[in-house]
């Protein structure tokens, strides 16, 4: 510690005051740098701020006041843009006139080559032939007569006439046509006319196969009657009779 005491120490003053001015100098430059590097970052700042002017943009005058209505009077009422108009009332469609139709069809009568009929005829009658008429029946006819008959008879039943001669069927009065066909027994009943001697004048066949028409007419035939009478007059008479066919055993 005293090995000191006594030297010169001046050439070390020198050193330490050049070192401290050397410090003193890059201190003051660092802080320079600093000082303007801050100073360009604020103009930086500056430059990119957004610039505000006012503008002063003259309004436009106000519009004229509205004229005033004719006759001198104001409206005290401020006009709208678009009036109201006043609601249509929908017209009333007035219905076209239907023509009116007929309520009648007229009939289209076509012209055929048959002859007209008569009011209360039936189909199936013949030219000539008068109203009440039954098919089948005779011209000049009496109405109520029965077909065949040649004058007004009387209807009875068969009861009320007796028989005076009763006509078998035999074997060979069963049709061939019906034996060739095996039909079993065939049940006839046959309108008789008989005349005033109690005659057969005309028979027909009314529930009876066609096949046995033939036979039934020629079995009533061969029957014989007593005259009806009547008021001790004898009269014509016609009734039904039943016939019974049987086949050949």
């Amino acid at each position: 510690m005293f090995e000191e005491v006594g030297k010169d120490t001046t050439p070390q003053d020198g050193r330490r005051g050049r070192a401290f001015v050397l410090t003193l100098l890059l201190n003051g430059s660092v802080i320079a740098g600093f000082l303007w590097a801050g100073s360009r970052v604020a103009e930086a700042v500056v430059a990119d701020a957004p610039i505000e002017v006012a503008l002063e943009l003259n309004a436009p005058p106000p519009p004229p006041p509205p004229p005033p209505p004719p006759g001198g009077k104001k409206s005290s009422k401020p006009k709208t843009e678009e009036e109201k108009k006043p609601e249509e009332t929908p017209k009333e469609e007035i219905p076209q006139e239907v023509e009116k139709l007929p309520e009648q069809i007229p009939e289209t009568k076509v012209e055929t080559n048959e002859p007209e009929g008569v009011e209360g005829g039936v189909e199936g009658g013949v030219a000539g032939g008068v109203v009440g008429g039954v098919v089948g029946g005779v011209l000049g006819g009496v109405l109520g007569g029965e077909l065949g008959s040649t004058g007004p008879v009387k209807q009875v039943h068969w009861s009320e006439v007796k028989i005076k001669t009763r006509a078998t069927v035999r074997a060979d009065d069963y049709p061939a046509a019906a034996a060739a066909l095996n039909l079993p027994e065939q049940r006839c009943v046959v309108r008789i006319n008989i005349d005033e001697k109690g005659l057969p004048e005309s028979v027909v066949p009314r529930t009876c196969p066609e096949l046995f028409h033939q036979a039934a007419i020629n079995v009533a035939k061969r029957y014989k009657f007593y005259p009806l009478k009547e008021n001790g007059q004898a009269v014509k008479a016609a009734f039904d009779l039943a016939l019974n066919f049987k086949p050949a055993s």
